[in-house]
């Protein structure tokens, strides 16, 4: 029996990297399952716990909602904020205790080959399904400044439930991952990735990313040595080409662009309101909290009412009427949560886990460090499970796999 559940050991952690197939809740059973054969091997072992002070710093943003939560005497209040957090405390603390035969270079790259196929899958699941339910001309209709494509991925799957930004993240990372093995040797399967990955973020409408993927193609051309110049500015032209003409093409895209242009500058007043001026006045609301509450914010527990009766008292609208936001800026988040201090820690905690990310040099956690960086900036990313354990699945894994071997993953 103990032989068999040594065997199943190294595949308990392969669930965990296939969370944008999974519900939420789902996920924290398989998340579960690793910590008990995390637990038993360590305890059938008995091998010596070496205590790693250098693993502390990854439970920060959880000991930030904690003792801020503490200080206010808001402890129980704040438990759902401590939940939201708690990944922060969990992850850092069964990577440590996990077997370090389970982060050689071998596994770690199968676990993000793993996380890619997963999103494949996925993409060809939202698919079927919306084709099932809809016309095929329907994958190319609108509805208001959206497609209908989008709309269902979003709100209409009730198993597949991770937010399309989420998932265009992970799909960026999965690009810059397929880049970077073409590179080392020619595939048609990464190349097919790559293409559907590109395409498939346009289809999710998703700004930032579009953005992202299309300059990551185009710096990846004109970076490896291996093509002729002509050949550089020919697929560079293809590329552009293509981006100009997803983006003419694709359903809701042009409106979602003059949506941006039109509404940066209005108000949401009564039923008149989209994506671009709620998101400029829970922005400005951040700012009005911020200016009043920047060293000692106004709590975890308050901040969504906090920002609700600001919506309340400076525009005459229902946007808010049905839903409590949040900051959509994990740092203004963790400064309105906790205070200026909080907001150091926080700093300090990216400034750590960013100097162990440089010293890899690779074009793939590049991208990954970048996009976490940039959706901090404009969503409450690590606040959301999907966010975390994305983030921390890749992050421990280098580390594990750092701590022991001081060696760089990604050396040829």
């Amino acid at each position: 029996m103990n032989k068999l559940l040594d065997k199943v050991y190294p595949y308990t952690l392969f669930p965990l990297f296939a969370f944008p197939l999974l519900k939420e809740n789902i996920s924290m059973i398989f998340l579960g399952v690793f910590a008990l054969f995390t637990i038993r091997h360590k305890f059938i072992n008995k091998t010596k716990v070496e205590i790693n002070y250098n693993w502390l710093v990854f439970t920060i943003p959880f000991f930030i909602v904690v003792v801020a939560s503490t200080l206010r005497g808001e402890l129980v209040k704040n438990l759902g904020e401590i939940n939201h957090a708690l990944l922060f405390l969990v992850l850092p603390l069964l990577f440590f205790l996990s077997a370090n035969e389970l982060f050689t270079k071998e596994k770690i790259i199968q676990y993000f080959k793993f996380l890619i196929y997963c999103c494949a899958v996925l993409i060809f699941i939202y698919i079927i399904l919306f084709l099932v339910n809809h016309q095929f001309y329907e994958l190319f209709a609108t509805k208001y400044n959206s497609s209908l494509f989008r709309d269902f991925v979003y709100s209409k799957t009730n198993f597949f439930t991770i937010h399309p930004a989420y998932l265009t993240s992970v799909t960026l990372f999965g690009t810059a991952f397929c880049i970077e093995q073409l590179k080392a040797k020619f595939s048609y399967l990464y190349l097919f990735l790559i293409v559907l990955f590109f395409s498939f973020t346009f289809l999710l409408l998703t700004k930032l990313n579009i953005v992202l993927i299309t300059i990551l193609i185009l710096y990846s051309i004109f970076t490896y040595n291996k093509i002729k110049v002509f050949y550089k500015i020919t697929l560079a032209l293809l590329i552009t080409l293509s981006a100009f003409t997803l983006i003419y093409f694709t359903p809701g895209m042009m409106l979602r662009i003059f949506e941006v242009i039109n509404s940066l500058n209005t108000e949401p007043i009564g039923a008149a309101y989209d994506s671009t001026n709620i998101r400029k006045a829970i922005y400005t609301c951040d700012f009005y909290l911020i200016r009043e509450n920047y060293w000692f914010g106004v709590g975890f527990s308050e901040l969504k009412l906090e920002l609700l009766n600001c919506f309340k008292e400076n525009y005459q609208s229902v946007f808010y009427k049905d839903h409590l936001y949040l900051t959509h800026n994990y740092f203004i988040y963790i400064l309105l949560g906790s205070g200026i201090f909080g907001l150091i820690s926080i700093l300090y905690f990216f400034y750590k886990s960013y100097t162990f990310l440089l010293n890899l040099k690779s074009l793939t956690i590049g991208v990954f460090m970048l996009n976490t960086l940039l959706m901090c900036m404009i969503e409450d990313y690590l606040y959301r499970q999907n966010g975390v354990l994305f983030f921390l699945l890749v992050l421990l894994s280098l580390f594990k796999f750092n701590s022991k071997n001081k060696a760089n993953l990604f050396d040829k």
